[in-house]
């Protein structure tokens, strides 16, 4: 059964943007119901001209159980090797071994295509056969009313990527954290503060040219994927005084396709948005920060420098492209 792709694909690749929410808090996958993606991609080896494979890890959220439905992002498996036997992307659930399932197994992918030209199409739903006897509850998927109340004002970020020093987990880590303000969205001080313009003043003008750069009227260009205010919701790495810091939680490699959760009016919890693009600073620049030159020796730099992001954007679920893409999954047969 081949994947359904919906308009044209660009061949476009977000590198794996996902690794548990760094300084998370260790969750139940029941509590969240939030799963880890292993998906093998497929690469040339340059020295070799073989075509190899390797495992690349996401994260999803149940919507829906009869069939198994999950959410994600679209750039979690539009590069995935295609599996000969089945015409899909070899993609697969990585359970816990308490809900571990021999028979459970992809029967269709739908995602969008061009998420480059458009952050809102960085999403994609996957149908699976054999889970209905798993003990996981579908999360309902937030309506727009509900992303724009004051109860939307703080999400709870879920995944499974970790910080350079943390291990690997079989349950998600999660945190709750304040959303960005809508009008601060591509306003660089949001994110790190005109504070540090003379303390750190080599990071501060880089990133923030960079950033400032790349805003094009009522959007922005972040890690080449266009986006809008009205089709992400960010948070920033800043604690109450205002001050960035490694010790507050955010998304890393590993997060990507992962749930951001707000507080429902009947149920506990909705769907508000799932985990696409992170930005870190630049890992060329030089700064005089302690954290900064604390590198472990067992750590490459380029490691050490991905837990250091200041901006982690979420794909609204509430645009014209995520409701058309649940009306085609539905019209597939997805639990929606």
């Amino acid at each position: 059964m081949k994947a359904i792709l919906l308009l044209t694909l660009t061949t476009f690749f977000i590198p794996n943007l996902s690794s548990a929410v760094i300084r998370g808090k260790e969750t139940n996958v029941g509590d969240v119901s939030t799963l880890k993606l292993r998906t093998s991609v497929a690469f040339r080896d340059r020295r070799t001209g073989k075509i190899l494979l390797y495992d690349s890890i996401c994260s999803s959220v149940v919507v829906g159980t009869s069939p198994l439905t999950l959410l994600t992002a679209a750039h979690c498996v539009d590069e995935a090797y295609i599996n000969p036997e089945t015409s899909l992307p070899d993609t697969r659930i990585d359970l816990p071994e308490e809900l571990a399932a021999n028979n459970l197994h992809l029967r269709k992918a739908i995602w969008l295509g061009q998420r480059k030209k458009n952050i809102s199409r960085d999403l994609a739903i996957l149908i699976f056969e054999g889970g209905e006897h798993l003990p996981l509850s579908p999360i309902p998927i937030a309506p727009s009313k509900a992303l724009n109340s004051e109860r939307s004002s703080v999400v709870k970020i879920c995944g499974f990527g970790r910080a350079y020093d943390e291990e690997n987990s079989a349950s998600p880590y999660c945190a709750d954290r304040d959303r960005v303000k809508t009008d601060d969205l591509f306003n660089f001080d949001a994110f790190f503060p005109e504070k540090y313009k003379e303390s750190e003043h080599l990071i501060y003008i880089m990133s923030t040219g960079r950033f400032n750069k790349k805003n094009k009227g009522s959007g922005a260009v972040r890690l080449g994927v266009q986006v809008t205010k009205e089709n992400i919701i960010a948070i920033n790495r800043l604690n109450k005084q205002g001050d960035y810091s490694i010790d507050i939680p955010i998304s890393k490699v590993g997060d990507s396709g992962g749930p951001w959760f707000i507080q429902g009016e009947r149920q506990p919890l909705q769907v508000a948005a799932i985990q696409s693009i992170v930005e870190k600073f630049d890992s060329r620049g030089q700064w005089n920060w302690d954290w900064m030159k604390s590198k472990p020796k067992d750590q490459s730099t380029r490691s050490f420098l991905d837990d250091r992001p200041y901006a982690s954007y979420g794909v609204r679920l509430d645009t014209p492209e995520a409701l058309e893409l649940f009306v085609h999954a539905r019209n597939e047969g997805a639990d929606l």
